[in-house]
């Protein structure tokens, strides 16, 4: 939908005028804003143009007494291109949407008659030709005698003749008084002698086959200036679209009840298990919560400041059909309401300007060439232009430079000669010393076989020899790097999952109170929830009956406890063939174990566990097997060929196989 709307502004030469004219747009979401009277000039655009977050494009009078403009949002900007202006009275410009080509045309017609006459006779030879065309602005004559009041009459000169023969040619009209026919309302106002005089000068004309696709067109009064705002809102598509970014209101800040509800609510969510558990958890939700709140106490005082905003727009309206039915009216209450009408029209600035900030605080602000340039002298700046070198030559070609650098960082981190009378010198302050035995048996070579003879000796360690190496011995079940590794099996297996599941069960109850759509609820899943067992994966077999648990608390949480709508299958796919890429838990499990086999055949890795597992594959149905057997093909023909292929597959699939607990065998 497309909101076009016009205005006599009655000059905008004033830069506040002007930025808060430019908020209260930005406000009420205008995307065409058509503009007569501006009294510009091409130096004073230049310098609002920053005010203005979208294109702007104008036509300036000789005088400075005249000047339209139109003011094109960002929404729009790049579907909106300049066609033609003229005497600081008219600019044509061109909107597409959808698969319609619109020609917008802001007028500013003059005030004598003749002059009028003159205005509608050239614009319409300027249009020759020009379909779909939209004819807005201040045309300075009415068009029945309902738009007239007071001692100004409606006359039928040739200026109104003039008009009505271009609405013809061109297949337009009046949309606001066909959809109106007998109502009166009145776009400009002023007190002349105490009289308030008001007339419908400003005038929406469309072509009729657009009638269809105007959502509504409306005058709306203002305090910027004696004519009205004259709204249309197009809508040529039927999509839906769906809510924009919530920024909260820090007004409500500055309400006693407001800040009372939310030292409550923090004082009750303290009270929650993820208060002391789960930290940022319970922070993120605090955050959901003060959102929702804030949310409803802030619609409920929108809805009372909008009814407050038409209760005054009524009041104006009254008082404007009272002066038209001939009634006395005090001029002091029109000044009145039209003081609350500008205090309500400034509060709206206000939230347009702390809305628009927001855009810079999410996406960061836009590159400006004073900032550039900044930058640009700063590292100037720094740069280093010339260096002196070791023969005290000065260099000033960059690889010349960087050649010096290096030279002088690689001869400052290099090893240099020891000092010897300084290193005895500090050998002197040590009173404990090796023994000569000791020493011999430090400095000699060891191999990889000695390495294995001393941790795979027959010889069982007694108690002084743990205390010795400070080892703990392990009777059932010991934590090591976060994992529970012991003789028995089935308490270890509930200590590494079933706190796990238990807390993965606490956040999705949370989750679950949030309206996720589909995807949100995978990603919740992917981030949140499995990466929580990926670590213990890597070390710990994955029981059945755990696997299939963490299987069904993930479909529960997808689907919200309703019927499946799409197969596991599928929804654990890639998002090119339909799925949502949620992991599975037991193939994540394969994929690090095909993993750890992956190093493990690598002949570029030395990690030391390679040795370890050496040697416990060498004791598998006693073929005395070792890494070799992944590459030479005679050795493969000459053992248990089933044998070895059987236990291949189960380390990458079988749930008892624990790359990490074989050093608890």
């Amino acid at each position: 939908m497309v909101n076009i709307v016009s205005i006599n502004a009655n000059g905008l030469r004033d830069q506040s005028k002007f930025q808060k004219f430019c908020s209260f747009c930005s406000e009420n979401y205008y995307d065409v804003v058509a503009i007569q009277e501006t009294f510009w000039s091409d130096d004073l655009v230049t310098s609002f143009a920053k005010f203005w977050n979208g294109k702007i494009f104008y036509s300036c009078a000789e005088t400075h007494r005249q000047g339209v403009a139109f003011l094109i949002s960002k929404k729009v900007e790049h579907e909106v291109n300049y066609i033609q202006s003229f005497d600081g009275r008219c600019v044509h410009i061109q909107l597409q949407q959808d698969d319609k080509l619109i020609n917008i045309v802001n007028c500013y017609a003059p005030n004598s008659v003749l002059e009028r006459t003159t205005f509608f006779e050239n614009l319409s030879g300027k249009l020759i030709n020009t379909e779909n065309i939209i004819l807005l602005g201040d045309m300075n004559t009415s068009m029945s005698k309902l738009d007239r009041c007071g001692k100004t009459q409606h006359t039928e000169d040739k200026s109104y003749k003039t008009i009505n023969q271009l609405c013809e040619n061109f297949n337009i009209y009046d949309i606001w008084r066909a959809r109106n026919p007998t109502s009166r309302i009145f776009s400009w106002r002023r007190v002349v002698q105490n009289n308030l005089i008001q007339s419908r000068l400003d005038f929406i004309f469309i072509p009729k086959s657009f009638s269809v696709f105007v959502k509504n067109v409306y005058y709306k009064h203002n305090a910027f200036s004696d004519h009205s705002f004259v709204n249309l809102n197009i809508d040529f598509s039927e999509i839906e679209r769906g809510p924009g970014l919530w920024i909260f209101n820090n007004k409500l800040l500055d309400d006693e009840e407001f800040v009372n509800k939310i030292n409550k609510l923090i004082e009750t969510e303290k009270q929650c298990p993820l208060y002391d558990d789960e930290p940022l958890v319970w922070y993120d939700n605090l955050k959901y919560k003060i959102k929702q709140l804030a949310k409803v106490i802030a619609q409920d005082k929108s809805r009372a400041e909008k009814s407050e905003y038409f209760k005054i727009q009524r009041e104006f309206e009254k008082i404007s059909l009272a002066v038209a039915n001939n009634e006395i009216v005090d001029l002091n209450k029109f000044e009145e309401v039209k003081l609350k009408l500008k205090c309500h029209e400034e509060n709206i600035c206000k939230g347009a300007i702390l809305r628009s900030k927001a855009h810079w605080a999410i996406d960061g602000d836009k590159n400006s060439k004073y900032f550039l340039q900044l930058e640009k002298y700063k590292q100037n700046c720094n740069v280093i232009k010339e260096l002196k070198n070791s023969d005290n030559n000065i260099v000033t070609s960059t690889e010349a430079i960087l050649d010096e650098v290096h030279k002088f960082y690689k001869d400052l981190y290099s090893c240099t000669s020891i000092n010897k009378d300084k290193a005895n010198e500090i050998l002197n302050f040590i009173s404990e010393k090796v023994s000569e035995d000791d020493m011999e048996n430090l400095e000699a070579e060891f191999s990889l076989d000695d390495i294995k003879a001393a941790l795979f000796s027959s010889g069982s360690i007694n108690d002084q020899e743990l205390n010795t190496f400070q080892i703990q011995r392990c009777e059932t079940v010991t934590k090591v790097l976060g994992i529970y590794v012991g003789k028995d099996k089935q308490l270890c297996e509930l200590l590494n999952w079933k706190d796990k599941i238990k807390k993965i069960k606490t956040i999705l109850f949370f989750w679950n109170k949030r309206d996720l759509t589909l995807p949100g609820r995978a990603v919740v899943l992917t981030s949140l929830i499995m990466s929580r067992f990926y670590y213990t994966l890597t070390v710990c077999p994955l029981p059945e009956n755990i696997k299939n648990e963490i299987r069904l608390i993930v479909l529960k949480f997808l689907w919200q406890h309703k019927s499946h709508l799409v197969k596991y299958q599928t929804i654990i796919g890639e998002k090119l063939v339909g799925g949502l890429n949620i992991p599975d838990i037991f193939l994540k499990m394969q994929a690090f174990r095909l993993k750890f086999l992956k190093k493990y055949l690598d002949p570029n890795c030395q990690s030391i566990w390679k040795s370890a597992l050496d040697y416990f594959i060498t004791k598998i149905e006693n073929m005395d097997l070792k890494q070799n057997i992944t590459y030479d093909p005679d050795v493969i023909r000459t053992r248990n060929l089933l044998i070895w292929s059987q236990t291949r597959y189960r380390c990458a699939t079988e749930s008892f196989f624990q790359p990490h607990g074989i050093f608890s065998l």
